[in-house]
């Protein structure tokens, strides 16, 4: 989820819950729509409601709840399931050789592998081998303003003396780096008026530099007014 072209996501979210249903066999008893403009703040109405309204269509007009195995047969997708498991309860082993998840986390075994995990991700995301549209790719320069609540987060005092002591899994957003480029492209925006700009000299017949030319805009126009 990415606090950029807000809108977005409102599609994705559907395809992404049509997914999870599919994938039944993988242990989906329950999905929840998040609202759409939930990384810019408190979603106002509408968009709670566009995510109730999501997860409706997809249940009473798609009918996907009276999905009980889709994927039964795909020899690809059976594959996968099987890798997944396999690997998953590997991970369970370890846990318990370890002494259970409580143990796990205080000898920071769980954090050292979501850390692991996640710097792969990013890293990907970085070069590029894996994209997030919206904000990677496509980006979408001239998103309207999207209104959310104004709240305060409310800090609850500790409740009794804790009996477990680990080092905390931070929240992140794998979209945030890009956020933070776009963030300084509108704040030059709004202060000269117009983005920096990039001068994208293409040579030859479009067949020729069309690709190039995409994934060069693609790659600066989440900080620049375009090519």
């Amino acid at each position: 989820m990415a606090d950029a072209d807000p809108a977005r996501p409102l599609c994705e979210h559907a395809a992404r819950d049509h997914g999870d249903v599919l994938r039944r066999l993988g242990g989906a008893d329950s999905i929840n729509v998040l609202p759409h403009t939930l990384a810019l703040g408190l979603p106002d109405p509408f968009a709670r409601r566009a995510a109730r309204n999501t997860q409706l269509v997809l249940l009473e007009e798609s009918n996907l709840a009276k999905v009980s195995d889709p994927a039964a047969g795909s020899g690809g997708i059976e594959t996968l399931t099987q890798q997944l498991c396999e690997a998953a309860w590997s991970l369970f082993q370890e846990i318990e050789k370890a002494g259970g998840v409580f143990a796990s986390l205080e000898q920071n075994l769980i954090q050292r592998k979501v850390a692991a995990t996640r710097a792969v991700r990013e890293a990907n995301i970085a070069r590029r081998k894996e994209v997030l549209t919206g904000a990677s790719e496509f980006p979408n320069l001239h998103e309207a303003h999207v209104a959310v609540l104004a709240a305060k987060p409310v800090a609850l005092a500790p409740y009794g003396e804790a009996k477990f002591k680990f080092d905390a899994l931070p929240p992140i957003r794998l979209a945030a780096p890009f956020e933070r480029l776009r963030d300084k492209s509108d704040q030059i925006l709004k202060d000269k008026g117009v983005r920096p700009k990039v001068f994208l000299a293409n040579l030859g017949t479009p067949a020729d530099f069309t690709a190039r030319a995409t994934f060069a805009k693609s790659f600066l126009k989440p900080g620049y007014r375009g090519c």
